[in-house]
């Protein structure tokens, strides 16, 4: 069930950042974002959307997860 804005009665989704939020992220936040999600070499523009061993991202606690083995892993610092 799509969750429903009480007072406009909208659908609450989230949308694709735009272009210009992507192109400008940098200038925004300070740095590029490290996969997000997706591979790195989706980010760039060069491959599939996949996640790859390898592949790292942040998590919503802001704690880096790197893809191995079809799993996302939180590595703790030691």
């Amino acid at each position: 069930m799509t969750a429903k804005n009480d007072v406009t009665g909208d659908s609450i989704a989230s949308r694709v950042n735009s272009k210009e939020y992507e192109d400008n992220f940098e200038r925004i936040f300070g740095n590029k974002p490290i996969g997000r999600g997706m591979s790195t070499a989706k980010a760039e523009g060069l491959g599939s959307d996949t996640p790859q061993d390898g592949d790292q991202r942040l998590n919503h606690e802001g704690k880096l997860e790197s893809y191995y083995g079809g799993a996302w892993i939180v590595k703790e610092k030691s």
